[in-house]
């Protein structure tokens, strides 16, 4: 039975990794398009960017996205919409928003769709740099052209999104976002990729085997992230995964509806426990250690008080850059963190009862990883 002051010092020192661990994760997001120190040998501009879209009934998504990458005049990308087998208008809004349009053709067994029409884009083009990026995302062509230096120093260039909520219960989500990129991104990002946004020089793409070397995955961004870990582990690669976590290169409006909040978060949680670490589980639950009063309010030392007021801070700095969320978010915390417990658990639970899910409209196996 530890005595009183063992206790204290238990919860100080739990309070104070996770107060470090926040306040990592702040200054991490605040190096945002600072790419001055990185040089471009090989002058890499949007004339060598292929921006490869798939879109699966995207047509109103790609009616903002598509003028987005066209709103500097000195962008020059090109820009490719994969139309897998759309039963709107995806084709007809993205020929005329002036893009090039891919048909995905018939998808061949053991390939998920969005793999498939990624793969047939990368396939359709011959230009140095590939982006991909989601249809539901709004770009900004500057910040494209300002990552691309970083292809001199980093195999595989991701970004985290600039959440739009104009939903009341997004707004209170802060918390829940910055809870689940922290187990990302403990060690500084290079586990973190998400589809929405992935660049990649050719040659790289192609040695590590593109999107069929990942055809049978849903999470097709952490498992090429985990690609290009391993082989940059195998001496195959210079270089690894740098992910910019400003929340300043696009944005993103993800979920429209709770259930669609769940559904998705649900499906990422379940496949995203695969590729996730000791550490970054560690760094999430001393963050909520610090944030929740090392789990004892009632009892709670002035120490922890104050390391956790410094936890919150550096909480709202995060979310402003991350997002339009709302301060209320530390009010709405009990919840926020019982979301995040409980559809953690249930995407254990999914797995262990090997439920099969549907996405997109179509039914995968519980093997799927």
């Amino acid at each position: 039975m530890p005595s009183g002051w063992e206790a204290l010092f238990g919860s100080v020192l739990q309070s104070v990794a996770g107060f470090a661990a926040l306040w990592a994760l702040y200054f991490r997001t605040g190096k945002a398009l600072a790419v001055t120190d990185v040089a471009n040998p090989q002058r890499l501009t949007a004339q060598n960017v292929s921006v490869i879209i798939p879109a699966r009934n995207e047509a109103e998504n790609l009616r903002q996205l598509l003028p987005s990458l066209r709103r500097d005049a000195g962008a020059d990308f090109e820009v490719l919409v994969v139309d897998d087998h759309s039963t709107d208008a995806t084709a007809r809004v993205a020929a005329e928003l002036g893009a090039r349009v891919v048909w995905a053709g018939q998808r061949p067994a053991g390939w998920t769709g969005k793999s498939w029409a990624c793969h047939v884009g990368a396939q359709s083009t011959t230009r140095d740099v590939l982006l991909f990026i989601d249809a539901d995302t709004i770009q900004d062509p500057r910040s494209i052209e300002g990552l691309l230096p970083r292809l001199q120093v980093a195999s595989l260039v991701s970004a985290a999104p600039y959440h739009l909520n104009p939903s009341w219960w997004e707004k209170l989500m802060g918390p829940f976002q910055i809870l689940v990129l922290l187990g990302c991104a403990w060690d500084g990002g290079s586990r973190y990729a998400i589809g929405q946004f992935l660049m990649f020089r050719r040659e790289v793409y192609e040695k590590l085997g593109g999107h069929e070397k990942v055809r049978e995955t849903i999470c097709e961004d952490l498992e090429l992230a985990h690609l290009v870990r391993e082989a940059q582990s195998r001496g195959e690669l210079d270089h690894g995964v740098w992910s910019d976590l400003s929340g300043q290169v696009f944005k993103v409006r993800m979920y429209d509806s709770f259930a669609k909040f769940w559904s998705g978060w649900r499906r990422l949680m379940r496949l995203g426990l695969r590729r996730s670490t000791f550490w970054g589980g560690l760094a999430v639950y001393l963050a909520i250690a610090n944030l929740s009063l090392g789990f004892n309010p009632g009892e709670a030392h002035a120490a922890i008080w104050a390391l956790a007021f410094g936890g919150w801070l550096a909480v709202f700095g995060i979310q402003r850059r991350w997002g339009d969320f709302s301060l209320l978010g530390v009010l709405a915390f009990p919840a926020t963190l019982l979301l995040f417990v409980v559809l953690t658990m249930v995407a254990i639970f999914d797995q262990i009862l090997r439920r099969d899910f549907v996405w997109r409209g179509r039914s995968y196996s519980w093997q799927v990883r």
